[in-house]
């Protein structure tokens, strides 16, 4: 259970946790979400639909786990500021901050399972932020509906009943079996243009997202994976191409190839959007040629520079800047705010570890003012790399920041 945990779920439990959207927790800010954890030893709880609890009594909570609730305040306030940082959560939960991504070794079983404890209650009553004034409109979790595409209902995980060949090459590239979806692929065997319905998702999207595991920097490097890394590419491509063709041969006609590039799944995401985000570097040029529209937007808000940054590898954000070629566009990307009015930059600045380059690189790309740019929770770049403990990254923010204003 430990390898759950790790500096960016720390990092997001902090946001999750600044309710007010002030850019910092306070004591009361940390009792709501702490209160949700003693669910099971109080008697006003609401839950929703699916049984998860999201609010209780706070008068019953005070009145029963008052003095408690201070006393651990007191310990996890570590430097008694009244505020509580990324930091001084996991410290207080016995996760080592000092290392790049952090360790969980140390923790015991008992503050492991606490520490997950706090982040379920999080996010059963998290809501979805809203849109910031000057952000991008967001994306349609769905385009419309393209007829000749084959929908496929069910689960694809766990036994299929259907005898369909859509649903068993679904559930291949759900579970990863390459050698099951190259032989469809392949042989030709299967109708390459259906969707999952419950996802949302065709075949390019599944996929672009490969085994689900998102390759480092240094796995990029190994030269013991470039073989598997090309594979990939190779299969990719050939899905790309058999999907061209029953476009073309079919009733669909040429014009729905470049539609079923960009199909959205119903989290507003592309097969490139995909790409990204699992940091397939080797499938974002063919899918750039074949049509992907480098400018669309997640249903967060999220452009592809978001995605990337947020991979954390620095070669990656480089392959964006280089497939998309064009000045005006990159200039859209790096100013473009997602639903909590943040740019690729404040993403950087709060995930993006300081050696990896990421910070550093984006920052000569930002134009004037988006450096001091601040969020819909007032928090300019720089200000989340000091939540995020990353000094480095804020000053070299800030010191651009200061050069674009002089």
């Amino acid at each position: 259970m430990s390898g759950l945990l790790s500096k960016e779920k720390f990092m997001e439990m902090i946001l999750m946790l600044d309710k007010d959207g002030d850019g910092t927790v306070d004591k009361e800010e940390f009792r709501g979400a702490w209160a949700l954890t003693k669910a099971d030893e109080l008697s006003a709880v609401t839950r929703s639909a699916e049984g998860k609890v999201t609010a209780v009594d706070m008068d019953e909570f005070n009145g029963k786990f008052g003095a408690e609730y201070d006393a651990l305040w007191a310990k996890v306030d570590a430097d008694n500021d009244g505020n509580l940082t990324a930091e001084e959560l996991a410290k207080f939960y016995g996760f080592t901050w000092a290392e790049v991504s952090g360790n969980a070794a140390e923790m015991s079983d008992d503050q492991i399972l606490e520490t997950l404890k706090l982040q379920a209650a999080l996010e059963s009553v998290s809501a979805k932020p809203a849109a910031a004034a000057d952000g991008p409109s967001a994306a349609p979790i769905r385009d419309p509906r393209d007829p000749t595409i084959k929908s496929v209902t069910g689960k694809l995980d766990g036994p299929q009943e259907s005898a369909e060949p859509e649903v068993a090459f679904l559930q291949a590239l759900q579970a990863n079996e390459v050698a099951d979806v190259r032989e469809a692929v392949t042989m030709k065997l299967v109708n390459v243009r259906c969707e999952e319905m419950a996802s949302g998702e065709m075949p390019l999207h599944k996929l672009a997202r490969g085994d689900g595991k998102r390759p480092t920097t240094e796995e990029w490097n190994d030269k013991d994976n470039e073989a598997r890394y090309e594979q990939h590419k190779k299969l990719f491509v050939d899905l790309l191409n058999l999907t061209k063709e029953q476009c073309e041969k079919g009733e669909a006609g040429a014009d729905h190839f470049k539609t079923d590039v960009n199909h959205r799944d119903k989290k507003g995401k592309s097969p490139l959007a995909i790409a990204i985000e699992f940091n397939r570097r080797k499938i974002i040029m063919p899918l750039i040629k074949a049509g992907a529209d480098p400018m669309l937007t997640n249903d967060q808000g999220w452009n592809i520079l978001h995605s990337a940054v947020n991979a954390d590898d620095v070669q990656l954000v480089k392959e964006i800047v280089a497939c998309v070629a064009s000045p005006a566009r990159m200039k859209v990307l790096v100013e473009q705010t997602d639903k909590q009015g943040r740019t690729p930059l404040h993403i950087a600045a709060y995930k993006c570890n300081e050696e990896g380059g990421v910070v550093e690189y984006l920052i000569s790309l930002v134009p004037k003012a988006v450096a001091s740019k601040a969020d819909a929770a007032g928090n300019t770049a720089g200000d989340l790399a000091t939540k995020g403990g990353r000094r480095r990254s804020r000053d070299l923010i800030e010191a651009h920041a200061q050069q674009n204003a002089q």
